[in-house]
This record gives structure tokens, C-alpha cells and sequence, in this order.
């Protein structure tokens, strides 16, 4: 440990406390054993398990009895020695973990880093509240001291240093796993004086590396509701009040610094943004239930941040995976909404599955300072829905993907990126990353690399994107540009791309999409362009300038372009194409070949245009789309041409939409 046991009684508890003022004296006579009781029985007298497990996170984590089987058997395994990080299980013989090594076999740095989030604690504690076996006591504290044993807190370490310290994981662990563990075991004979005194000695350290070497992002709200829990639980020590301020004062900033006025948190990630808005409410349910009050900005700034979410749910109530996110259901989200704002109607309807509530008052809507357009039909669970983003970098966790699409249709995905990968530096990684992963534009076989000379400036955040729409009666329109260069050496080329909804289809048709993607280069030569499409498993068909996905359920993609596709799957060399992660819970690691498709053209200035034409009927009305001096035309089964001008006013977009 960085303090010593004396140090810890003599200068670092309240002295304010009687029972801290005991303690201090007996220490300062040189009878720790007298402190470590006087200050054991002190916290087990006052801390609250009763009230510790009515807040609303701890209630959801409570063991259930229906689980029983599946809580006991996780719990004999911890008990057997294993662990678990990342999804990648572990077994320590003899049951001794060693917290600091790297069990994986290509060395996944964040295997460690995670180990230490400590879930094996909260596994021991909920079989321990369901059957009350001093065993799984025995085997937390055991587990807890050889942490503390082995990882000693740093002298002088960023917090994104060490293995067993980085601040993010001593924010998780406080602000979870060592609360549960704590209140559930708290009154265990296996929790003796001094394991008690030695977790708390801990539990500083804790503190007081979360208050000096805090970092940013999402990062710091992790650290932020770490510290806060600190203070609220286990207000025993000299510094909490000011730790308690900083943190507040800290989580206050966030808000206005991280939070476009669109409601997107800055990393512009479906998953960070979603733990962003985690971390405020398990402060906010923390602090509510013990009868403290948080800052008055927090309930406003949550509803807002709930907010984001109905503007970009798919018609299945899931949220796509943008960047590092993750693609799931919203409904607890939104049932959690309810709680901040039990009016809102649009929250209820989600919440519910459509049973009750009213949908939301929009249907198409755009984010001007995300960057992003959801086109949407209506509020059933057969609408069509599609995504198309001229979106800022973000802040973190950014993938190459500008000018992004993604579509669903006839509650079936038929466009998306290929998902994430587990943070590391392998070729996979590099892949989910990149333009190739994406359904965008690339030259001369390379991707867009805003990363090379990008720098986010907190003014940032109240910029609107370049992003523009139009949404009329029969047509709805979005679009944007990319210019930040193609490759390493940053390829002088500029990609425009329009999406166009035909909401109400053509004659013979049902509502489909349009893309003309516009390469500029700006270096007066030639290039190679490709308009990139990530399909899915499913049998697909080339015929001609058409390549059609069915699916299982009858559902289909007709991707019909006035350039001739090439459809690559599990490629390797010369760079990764034709990837798609297998979603596994718990996972980020297992991807499977599918087809990838580019659209290719060369030349200097080139238009791709393309038509995606989602269908649940056995045949595609469209039979070819081509390109035409100031417009396109579109083909249909009857032979009929429908032209339409590049020009035509309902295509026309402005910044305000």
C-alpha cells in the first residue's frame, strides 16, 4: 500500500468522527489492534446495507431466486479459481490470483486492466445473499486482500497507467462491484477488523487517485461516480467533502462540455454516450436515496440525454452501433427515462413495446450538430428506417466512416457496419476502424483518415456539421462531404454523397433510397473509386450492375448502381474486406466471412449512382438506374424511364434543413 496503517488512522480519517478520534489516539499509542477494532465496529454499526439496497441500480443487481442455479454455479467457480475478463476465462490453481499477469494468448492488454473491475466480487456476493455460505465470504476477502497485496496504488501515475490502477476501473469498481461486495459481506465473521481496516485503507487510495489524476471523457465520469460513491457511502475520511465538491463540480462541467446541443454525448458513440448517461444516474440514484441532493443541472441534462434515443431507434426499438458502440434494445433505457420524466410519451411508448404512450412527434428527424439524418416511414414495426451521417469525428473511439448509411426495412437489418472489435492493435482492429468496414466511399483502394492531423477544440462542440437536409411530401433528402483525404499520404480527393428517400416510391414501386456519390480530386489526376457496402450473411446474387442479399425471411436488398460491382468475402490480402462481427454476449472477439461489396469506377470527376431497393415480394419493379448529363433516370420492369434532375428543387438541401 502507498500508506501505512498508522498514517491511515492518524492523518487520514475524521478526526470530527468520535470513533475516528478513538481510533487516532489508540494508533498514535502505538495499539493498532485497538484502532482496527475501534474503527471496524464503528462502520459496521453505521454503514446501512438496508438502505444501501434500495437504490434502484442495487435493486436490479439483487439476486434473484429464479437465478439461483446460474448465481451458485458462477460463485463455485470463483470459488474453484477461475476468473473471467473481456470473455476470456482463466483458471489460477490453487486459487491464488495473480491480478498482474496476462493470461491471453496474444497478450490483450485490456485482459488485466479489466480483470480488475472485480465482477468475481460481485458473483461471490450474490450467491452469499442468497444462501448466506460463509464459503464465498471467505473467498472475497481472500480475493480482495490479495488485490490490495499485489496491486499497490502509484506514487505518480497517470490515470491510463499500471495494470491494476487505471483510473477507469477504480471508478468502476467504486461506484459497483466493491459496494456490493462490501455492504453484502459487511457483517460476514470472515470480515475481520483488519480485512475491514485494509479494504478502507484501500478505499482511499481509491479516492485519493480518482481526485488527483483524473483523466477525461467518458473516463472521467467513471472516475467522477467513483469518487462521489466514495463520499456518500463511507463518510469517514478527512478529504471527503472536498473530494465530494471536485466530483460534483467535475460532473457539472461534463455536462456542458460534453453534450452537443443535439443531445449526442461528444464521442458520438451509441455506447459511451449510453455510459455517460449510466454514471449520472447511478449518482443520482445513489445520492437520492440516502437523502442527499445532487446539482440542479443533473435531472435536466439526463431527460436530455434519454433524448437522443427516440431520434435514432430503429422500428425493433434497438439503436445502431455507431463507432465503438453496440447495437441493442433501448426499452429499460427508456423505462429508466420514465423515472426523470414520467410525462413523456415517447419514452412510455418505447418503454412498452408500442402498448402505451404516443410515438414521438417527429418521424424523419436530423441532428445538425451530430451530423446525422434518421429517414423513418412511421412508428410501426414495419417502417422503414435508414441512417445517413455527415457526422464531426468526435471526441474518442472513432471509426473512418463519414458519409456513413445504414437500413432497415420489413423488420429486417440489410445495411450496417460490420460492427467492433476488442481494443488492441491486431489487423481485425484496424479493419472495424476503418473506411472498409463501412458503408461509405474509397480511392485508390484506400480509406478516409480524418485521424492523421485531427484535433478536437472544445469549441467544437457548438458547431453545427455540414451536414443538410430537405424533407418534403414525397421526398426526403440528406447530405454531406467528406475532404480530409484518402490513404497515409492523404489522397486529394473530395467524396459528396446525397441520399435520397423516395417516400412514396414510383409507379409499380414501394418506398426505396437513392445515393449519388460524387468524387472530386482535386489533384487534376485519376483515381480508382469504390462505393463500399457491408451485406450480411445471407445469399447474395450478382447480375449485371445489380447485386440482390436475401434473407431467410423472405426480405431483400437490391443494391442497383450505374457502376459494376465486385463482391469480396473473407479477404485477407491485400487488405482485410468481407468481415462481420458474430454478436455473442460478452464479446467483441469472434467475426465470420460476408460479402462485401464495392461499386467501382475510375477516372477523374465520377457520379455513382445508386439504388437501394429494400423488398419483402419475390421480384425487384427496378431494373437499372443510369446516369444522365444533369440527372439520373430509373428503369422499372414495365420498361418505363423515370428521369430525375439533379436539379429538381425537391432535392435541394440547406443547413437548417
Amino acid at each position: 500500500m502507498r500508506i501505512t496503517e498508522t498514517e491511515f488512522f492518524t492523518e487520514l480519517t475524521d478526526p470530527k468522527i468520535p470513533a475516528m478520534a478513538a481510533a487516532k489516539r489508540a494508533a498514535e499509542e502505538g495499539n493498532l489492534p485497538q484502532a482496527e477494532k475501534l474503527f471496524a465496529d464503528y462502520m459496521r454499526e453505521n454503514l446501512s446495507p438496508e438502505t444501501f439496497f434500495k437504490i434502484p441500480y442495487v435493486r436490479e443487481w439483487y439476486p434473484k431466486e429464479e437465478d439461483r442455479e446460474k448465481i451458485l454455479a458462477r460463485a463455485d467457480r470463483i470459488l474453484d479459481g477461475w476468473v473471467s475478463s473481456c470473455g476470456f476465462p482463466w483458471h489460477f490453481e490453487g486459487g491464488h490470483v495473480d491480478w498482474i499477469t496476462n493470461r491471453t494468448p496474444n497478450g490483450y492488454r485490456e485482459w488485466p486492466w479489466q480483470l480488475s473491475r472485480h465482477g468475481e466480487f460481485s458473483g461471490l456476493a450474490a450467491a452469499y445473499l442468497l444462501t448466506g455460505d460463509e464459503r464465498y465470504a471467505a473467498r472475497y476477502v481472500d480475493m480482495i486482500l490479495s488485490w490490495i497485496e499485489q496491486a499497490e496504488c502509484p506514487e505518480n501515475a497517470s490515470g491510463f497507467a499500471t495494470e491494476t490502477w487505471r483510473t477507469i476501473e477504480a471508478g468502476i469498481r467504486l461506484s459497483s462491484s466493491w459496494n456490493y461486495a462490501m455492504f453484502a459481506f459487511l457483517h460476514s465473521p470472515a470480515m475481520t477488523d483488519r480485512a475491514l481496516t485494509l479494504i478502507f485503507m484501500s478505499v482511499y487510495e481509491h479516492g485519493w487517485r480518482l481526485r488527483n489524476f483524473c483523466t477525461g471523457f467518458n473516463w472521467l465520469i467513471h472516475e467522477m461516480s467513483g469518487l462521489l460513491h466514495i463520499t456518500l457511502l463511507y463518510p469517514v475520511y478527512r478529504d471527503g467533502a472536498e473530494w465530494q465538491t471536485f466530483a460534483f463540480s467535475k460532473m457539472e462541467e461534463e455536462l456542458k462540455t460534453q453534450i452537443y446541443p443535439d443531445d449526442f454525448q461528444f464521442e458520438l458513440t451509441t455506447t459511451y454516450h449510453g455510459v455517460v448517461l449510466r454514471y449520472y444516474t447511478l449518482v443520482m440514484d445513489a445520492f437520492t436515496t440516502y437523502g442527499k441532493s445532487v446539482p440542479d443541472n443533473f435531472h435536466e441534462m439526463i431527460v436530455k440525454m434519454y433524448s437522443l434515443y427516440p431520434k435514432i431507434v430503429r422500428p425493433d426499438d434497438t439503436i445502431p452501433d455507431l463507432n465503438d458502440g453496440l447495437e441493442r434494445s433501448i426499452r429499460s433505457d427508456m423505462q429508466k427515462a420514465l423515472e426523470y420524466d414520467p410525462g413523456n410519451g415517447a419514452f412510455r411508448y418505447i418503454a412498452t413495446a408500442h402498448k402505451e404512450g404516443t410515438p414521438p412527434p417527429f418521424t424523419s428527424v436530423t441532428l445538425p450538430y451530430s451530423g446525422m439524418t434518421v429517414f423513418r416511414t412511421d412508428w410501426t414495426e414495419d417502417a422503414m428506417w435508414a441512417y445517413f451521417e455527415s457526422a464531426p469525428f468526435g471526441k474518442a473511439h472513432q471509426h473512418e466512416d463519414k458519409l456513413e448509411i445504414e437500413l432497415y426495412a420489413y423488420r429486417t437489418k440489410l445495411l450496417t457496419d460490420v460492427g467492433r472489435y476488442d481494443y488492441d492493435r491486431s489487423l481485425m482492429r484496424d479493419f472495424v476502424l476503418s473506411t472498409r468496414a463501412h458503408n461509405t466511399g474509397m480511392v485508390d483502394t484506400f480509406g478516409q483518415n480524418r485521424r492523421k492531423n485531427y484535433e478536437w477544440h472544445p469549441e467544437d462542440l457548438a458547431k453545427k456539421s455540414d451536414i443538410s437536409w430537405h424533407f418534403g411530401e414525397d421526398y426526403e433528402v440528406s447530405e454531406g462531404t467528406y475532404a480530409d483525404g484518402y490513404g497515409p499520404d492523404l489522397i486529394p480527393v473530395t467524396h459528396h454523397r446525397k441520399m435520397i428517400f423516395f417516400k412514396k416510391g414510383i409507379e409499380g414501386t414501394k418506398p426505396f433510397f437513392v445515393l449519388v456519390d460524387t468524387f472530386t480530386p482535386m489533384d487534376g489526376g485519376e483515381h480508382l473509386y469504390e462505393v463500399h457496402f457491408q451485406l450480411d450473411k445471407e445469399p447474395i446474387r450478382a447480375q449485371g450492375k445489380c447485386v440482390t442479399a436475401k434473407h431467410e425471411n423472405g426480405v431483400s436488398l437490391s443494391l442497383i448502381s450505374t457502376a459494376y460491382p465486385t463482391i469480396l468475402i473473407g479477404q485477407y490480402r491485400p487488405r482485410y474486406m468481407g468481415w462481420r462481427q458474430i454478436y455473442a454476449p460478452g464479446t467483441d472477439h469472434e467475426h465470420m466471412p460476408a460479402p462485401a461489396v464495392n461499386f467501382t469506377e475510375y477516372g477523374g470527376e465520377k457520379t455513382v449512382v445508386t439504388v437501394l431497393y429494400p423488398n419483402n415480394e419475390p421480384t425487384c419493379p427496378i431494373l437499372g438506374v443510369a446516369l444522365e448529363d444533369d440527372g439520373f433516370s430509373i428503369e422499372t420492369t414495365d420498361k418505363s424511364k423515370h428521369f430525375f434532375a439533379f436539379s429538381d428543387k425537391n432535392f435541394m438541401t440547406s443547413p437548417e434543413g
